[in-house]
């Protein structure tokens, strides 16, 4: 099921600073010119800058250092992006030759940065990960953002030996398992909605179970944000290009370097041609696979190019059991890295899903078959948000799993 957000080309825009205790506001609306900042899967904070144009000398006579800024950034009638930074730098980018006007560039990093990288853990913990994740949030980080949490297994014994809140946080990521959701690849991260502490793999099943946006790709459609191209992408470009068949053949996966015949169905090794029923992959955990069995998931199976597959016991054949939770994670995750630019949706956040359908070309030619081989979901690993006084944009990095055969 796709989503249909209310549309628009601008955004509403509220831009509040005040001293680090949050006293003495003065709204910066009518000053910006332009502000971006970044969210990421990998990231415990966000990190971004404010350009203003200050002509009455507000912002001269103001600043200090260490000012606190909140940004509250709507579109149309949807839930507003609420939250607060800390500004860590400043610098005088330019002025007019009357030197009337002087602009200013604002380097912005989350509020919650500033406790994380001051304060510090030195304790003995013996209890479920997920839980001392929790606490750590709930006592140390003061923040108002909600913290989302994916569950880990069995109870754990170990001491934080002296990190940051952040050092303290990836620590503990590292050392997270969920036995049903594998592979266990833990991110702390935060996005415009608040924090995570969650299991990737967990987080992909969720998201594609649930409805997401469906945007295409129509280079010769402007766009416009109407109703008809609000998801028409301005951009959309593929800067990396792996593929699970092409790996198969390169032999990274097992000790014979294997063609796979799409007619006969079968696995033929590349030097003697010698016909192969099964593969016993080199990773003890992974399980051999048929080449039956083969077929159905990477030939028949569209839903291998939706994405990174989960523990399910309804299924048979999961490449988590085929290559084991640690060749999965490193050689599926971010086989494809895209990028993309749309107008501003304050309903994507870092770690969503997000469905790309690309035009094909008229007749059948190699760009047509490569254009629908991008098609499917990608995992938005990087969001930048741009608004200026005309525009919201989104710069998307995007990551997939595979396409069913090589461009």
């Amino acid at each position: 099921m796709s989503l249909q957000p209310e549309f628009g080309r601008s955004a509403s825009v509220e831009l509040t600073m005040t001293k680090f205790d949050g006293t003495d506001p003065i709204d910066l609306g009518p000053l910006f010119i332009q502000i971006s900042f970044m969210e990421s899967i990998t990231s415990p904070e966000l990190r971004g800058s404010i350009v203003i144009q200050d002509s009455v000398g507000l912002f001269q006579d103001y600043f200090q250092g260490e000012e606190r800024i909140n940004l509250k950034l709507a579109t149309s009638n949807r839930t507003p992006i609420d939250l607060d930074f800390y500004v860590y730098a400043a610098q005088q980018m330019k002025t007019n030759d009357q030197l009337t006007t002087y602009t200013y560039s604002l380097d912005i990093v989350s509020l919650e940065s500033y406790n994380a990288l001051v304060s510090s853990v030195s304790r003995y913990f013996k209890d479920n990960i997920s839980d001392v994740a929790k606490g750590v949030y709930s006592e140390e980080f003061n923040s108002t953002l909600p913290l989302q949490t994916s569950p880990t297994t069995g109870t754990n014994e170990f001491i934080v030996p002296g990190h940051d809140l952040y050092g303290t946080m990836a620590f503990l990521a590292r050392r997270a398992f969920n036995s049903e959701f594998q592979p266990s690849m833990f991110s702390f991260f935060q996005t415009n909605k608040g924090y995570y502490f969650y299991n990737i793999s967990q987080m992909i099943k969720e998201k594609r179970e649930a409805p997401r946006f469906v945007y295409q790709y129509r280079p010769d459609t402007l766009v416009d944000p109407d109703l008809s191209t609000f998801f028409n992408m301005h951009l959309f470009e593929v800067d990396k290009i792996g593929n699970t068949l092409d790996d198969l053949k390169s032999g990274s996966y097992f000790s014979s370097v294997l063609d796979y015949d799409l007619t006969t169905g079968r696995f033929i090794t590349r030097d003697s041609k010698d016909v192969i029923d099964t593969i016993e992959f080199m990773d003890p955990s992974a399980v051999q696979i048929g080449s039956a069995a083969f077929k159905k998931e990477f030939i028949e199976d569209e839903s291998h190019a939706t994405f990174v597959k989960t523990y399910d016991s309804d299924r048979e054949d999961h490449l988590s059991e085929m290559y084991g939770p640690r060749i999965l994670n490193l050689s599926l995750l971010g086989e494809i890295n895209a990028r993309a630019t749309i107008w501003g949706n304050v309903d994507l956040e870092a770690g969503d899903l997000f469905t790309v359908d690309v035009d094909a070309a008229v007749g059948v030619s190699d760009k047509s078959r490569k254009q629908n081989k991008m098609n499917g979901n990608y995992l938005i690993s990087t969001i930048t948000h741009i608004i200026t006084t005309q525009e919201y944009k989104m710069n998307l990095g995007l990551l997939k799993d595979s396409f069913n055969g090589s461009l």
